[in-house]
């Protein structure tokens, strides 16, 4: 009976447990799955977790208990409880099975694990050794005078929350400062009257891989006989913008309001530039925020910014130049953190919460360009991913097609085309921030990426939005190879 229904609950869980994925997550994919097994869970939110634990553990227990007490009192009856439950158990599991097998189609385990079954037949595709440009043998010279760089990486920001006038899909412009941004700097629109943003493809469309691919110029894609090896070792053979700047002497710091260990980041940037990692353990141990402070995934952007500020002050004092990366929070799903000022000029909460951290990068933006290092600082604003949120996604137009927000702000380059409206992915930041800063990149082309600055073609011009993400989504032997780095 006890076995029985535990057996029950288990399926249960499982059942609740592929429902919340798909319900919170939307779009999973194999490679994000396995990179997230790989990879520490330290600093998941706890938000997160606690809906996890109401919405798929609970009714597994609720259903155990049921059971349990359904047949103490049946037997209390005299009745007899073996047929019924062994029929129930068996419903449980069939339903279970089917589930999983249903799960496993949706996020192309099939086709990942047929890519690498020799039996199958299927060989990996070739696209990635085909077009990768490695760093290590391409001519790259900086200017005399190194620039700063200061990099916003703004959690699940998409141009799909602007408005549609701007390229948005919303009546409502969510994002109006980002917005104003995009237009006054660089955002590779061309002559086109709406933004432009980088499209994520396989590989890249969560914090981890969007970061590896704004940086590297790769689909971050881990085949599961390396998940032991990434616990240690992060693409340890790739040439990354850390790598780079770290050779010409940039200091170099993370600054995130979480636990950067979560999903491997804090081993990416430790092992690619030795950036110095200043996360929520970080501000909690230098009392950077009131003790025992913790809300949403850490600290939450209002506080985030501050200590930018601080810390671009201090660094602008030394004389070697700078690279601080920032990471926000508060966009991230499920409906974002509504912090204190945060406005309800909108009747949609998560689009509030976008309109919040709109207004403080903009004031941020504002202040570096009013200090007296700006002159030599280039700010590179860019979403790592779209969001995740699914209630936002249903509202989306059928047919539109997401973008990350993008803009390079006091470029050291102007684009060779201005008039020309750029359709680019997030590989595409790799070069183009290296061209930002300045520097002469041999060829135009590091990674998958190519220098939007220069004419040169990106992937997705070259083969088109669709054609690209069916060869990234394929298997690749040269990035497996390069996992085992």
């Amino acid at each position: 009976m006890i076995l029985a229904a535990c057996a029950i609950g288990f399926c249960v869980v499982i059942w609740c447990s592929i429902s919340f994925m798909f319900r919170t997550w939307g779009h999973v994919t194999t490679d994000g799955l396995i990179f997230q097994l790989s990879m520490p869970k330290q600093g998941a939110g706890n938000k997160i977790i606690a809906k996890y634990l109401q919405q798929a553990v609970a009714p597994g227990v609720a259903v155990a208990v049921a059971v349990i007490g359904f047949c103490l009192e049946a037997r209390r009856k005299g009745a007899h409880v073996f047929l019924p439950l062994l029929g129930i158990t068996a419903l449980a599991v069939v339903i279970s099975v089917i589930a999983v097998r249903k799960a496993y189609l949706e996020v192309g385990a099939q086709e990942y694990f047929d890519y690498i079954d020799k039996k199958k037949g299927t060989k990996p595709t070739t696209f990635v050794p085909d077009h990768y440009v490695d760093p290590k043998e391409v001519k790259i010279t900086f200017p005399e005078k190194k620039r700063n760089l200061v990099y916003i990486y703004l959690e699940s920001m998409e141009v799909s929350a602007a408005d549609r006038q701007h390229g948005g899909a919303f009546q409502d412009n969510y994002i109006s400062e980002l917005v104003q941004l995009a237009e006054k700097y660089e955002d590779f629109s061309g002559n086109d009257d709406k933004i432009h943003g980088a499209v994520s493809y396989s590989g890249t469309t969560w914090t981890a891989g969007a970061m590896f691919a704004e940086t590297a110029g790769l689909p971050l894609q881990v085949a599961w006989k390396n998940r032991k090896v990434m616990k240690e070792r992060f693409f340890s053979d790739v040439t990354a913008l850390g790598d780079i700047l770290e050779k010409e002497g940039y200091h170099q710091t993370l600054l995130i309001g979480s636990d950067i260990t979560f999903g491997g980041r804090r081993l990416y940037f430790s092992q690619h530039g030795h950036y110095e990692i200043r996360d929520y353990r970080h501000a909690a141990e230098n009392a950077l925020i009131p003790e025992g402070y913790e809300v949403w995934w850490g600290y939450e952007d209002a506080k985030l910014f501050p200590i930018a500020k601080d810390y671009l002050l201090k660094a602008a004092e030394k004389n070697e130049p700078f690279n601080l990366t920032l990471l926000t929070t508060d966009t991230h799903f499920p409906n974002g953190y509504h912090c204190e000022h945060c406005r309800n000029d909108f009747d949609y909460g998560y689009g509030n919460v976008f309109a919040c951290s709109s207004r403080m990068v903009a004031e941020f933006v504002e202040w570096i360009l009013k200090q007296p290092f700006a002159d030599n600082t280039t700010i590179v604003i860019s979403g790592d991913h779209p969001t995740m949120d699914m209630d936002f996604v249903s509202r989306l137009p059928k047919g539109y097609e997401r973008t990350v927000y993008t803009a390079y702000i006091n470029a050291a380059a102007r684009t060779e085309d201005p008039e020309r409206p750029r359709a680019y992915s997030t590989f595409d930041d790799f070069p183009t921030t290296l061209a930002a800063l300045g520097v002469s990149i041999e060829g135009n082309r590091l990674g998958l990426g190519a220098n939007l600055f220069s004419s040169v073609d990106t992937l997705t011009e070259e083969f088109g939005r669709e054609k690209m993400e069916k060869l990234l989504i394929k298997r690749s032997e040269f990035i497996t190879k390069l996992g085992e780095s």
